[in-house]
């Protein structure tokens, strides 16, 4: 049983009219020695105890009689954590909300290498094969998704392209909206594990989110599409290097004094001009009032492409 992993239930009938399932978090002690629970009256040595104990007894969640039912089995392609060696002290990176180990598994598996080199094959010759044009229309259709996350009254929080998916007919979807909030803006009430490099400047000195944030953001995300997916400020650019180190990966500290100095990226050379341009003095500067709205920039956009923006701007009010 993975600790990680959630386990369902059905309400007692006596409590609701109807059953419905609910999640139910294992939580793990943190002392000399490790317990499992639900319920803080009755700690379990094992995972496997507890789950014992519950499979006849109800759990007393939230005032309601919980009753395990039925499993949760893993798939065919999940990891069991007791095949799983974490060694903590070979740190491999970190993310803006956790750090990556090196790991072990201890169990055998086979490979098919045919698929394995096929698959290789393919991500070889596809590598920066990504037009200028193409990478324009990625850039003005994550501008219409975002446009209507904003049309939606929404705020994204988490703008990358890491967070940006593509259809098959290479339509972009922005995804993830784990950080996003139901407001024009938003203050942090506590300091939390965020993407530095992803932040505008106000966000760095006041943790306040807007959709002029998110149009600072969007601006990373252009530099993004033509950097090749490469992230922003992993290392100093030319006209950076009296600031911060030559030569090194940039830490929080330098992308924050870098910000706090307009020293922003700057775009390769194959961006066209008109929209480094753009980026430079529109999206990338300290005062949000001097930024344009989404729809702006969408519009710029389609300009550079000679879209029609007609037919996608009555989309957004039909779906609305």
């Amino acid at each position: 049983m993975d600790t990680a992993r959630s386990f369902y239930g059905d309400l007692d009938e006596v409590k609701q009219k109807e059953n419905m399932d609910m999640h139910v978090c294992i939580e793990e002690t943190n002392g000399r020695w490790t317990s499992f629970f639900v319920e803080r009256r009755i700690k379990f040595p094992s995972i496997d105890e507890l789950i014992t104990y519950y499979r006849s007894n109800p759990i007393c969640y939230q005032n309601i009689r919980v009753f395990l039912t039925r499993p949760i089995l893993l798939q065919d392609w999940e990891l069991r954590k007791d095949g799983l060696e974490v060694i903590k002290s070979r740190k491999l990176g970190e993310g803006a909300y956790g750090e990556v180990y090196l790991g072990k598994w201890a169990q055998p598996f086979s490979v098919d290498q045919k698929e394995f080199h096929k698959w290789c094959d393919v991500a070889v010759k596809t590598k920066n094969k990504v037009t200028v044009d193409e990478k324009l229309r990625f850039c003005l259709g994550s501008s219409c998704g975002l446009e209507y996350i904003h049309f939606k009254g929404l705020i994204h929080r988490d703008l990358a392209t890491r967070n940006i998916l593509v259809s098959e007919d290479k339509t972009p979807k922005i995804a993830d909206f784990g950080l996003a909030k139901h407001a024009s803006s938003y203050k942090m009430r506590r300091i939390s594990k965020i993407p530095v490099r992803y932040l505008a400047p106000e966000t760095l000195t006041s943790f306040v989110y807007s959709t002029k944030t998110d149009v600072y953001t969007f601006g990373l995300v252009i530099w993004e599409i033509f950097a090749n997916g490469n992230e922003p400020y992993t290392k100093a650019q030319p006209h950076q290097e009296g600031v911060v180190p030559k030569n090194v990966a940039l830490k929080a500290s330098h992308i924050r004094e870098l910000i706090k100095k307009e020293l922003f990226v700057r775009f390769n050379q194959e961006t066209p001009l008109a929209l480094q341009q753009y980026v430079a003095t529109r999206l990338f500067v300290t005062d949000d009032k001097k930024r344009p709205n989404i729809a702006e920039v969408t519009t710029f956009l389609a300009d550079m492409l000679k879209v029609d923006l007609t037919k996608m701007r009555f989309s957004l009010k039909v779906q609305g």
